[in-house]
């Protein structure tokens, strides 16, 4: 399920050989960054990069100015994964929870 949020695009390439150049930059930052998810859209005759699944234009500001040395980009509205909790923190609340 997706949600408005925001994303940092980090190329928009066109031409020949962009497909080829899109997918190596996606590796590319996906080794570098290999917690964030990386996509890419076309839009003929457009590649375009984006990347992160931001629901909060602050935090894709910070991490757009995380990567801006080596990734300069622009903050693009996009549809974006939903963040799930993770489940492992949460334990479910006992009767004894309950009566403090």
């Amino acid at each position: 399920k997706t949600v408005p949020g925001y994303r940092v695009q980090i190329a928009a390439l066109s031409g020949a050989n962009s497909r080829n150049q899109a997918f190596e930059l996606k590796g590319q930052f996906k080794n570098d960054f290999p917690e964030v998810e990386a996509y890419i859209a076309f839009n003929e005759p457009n590649f375009r990069i984006k990347v992160g699944d931001f629901t909060s234009k602050l935090d894709t500001y910070v991490f757009m100015k995380k990567i801006k040395d080596k990734y300069p980009g622009t903050i693009v509205r996009d549809n974006v994964n939903q963040i799930h909790p993770d489940w492992s923190d949460i334990v479910p609340e006992t009767d004894r929870d309950s009566e403090m």
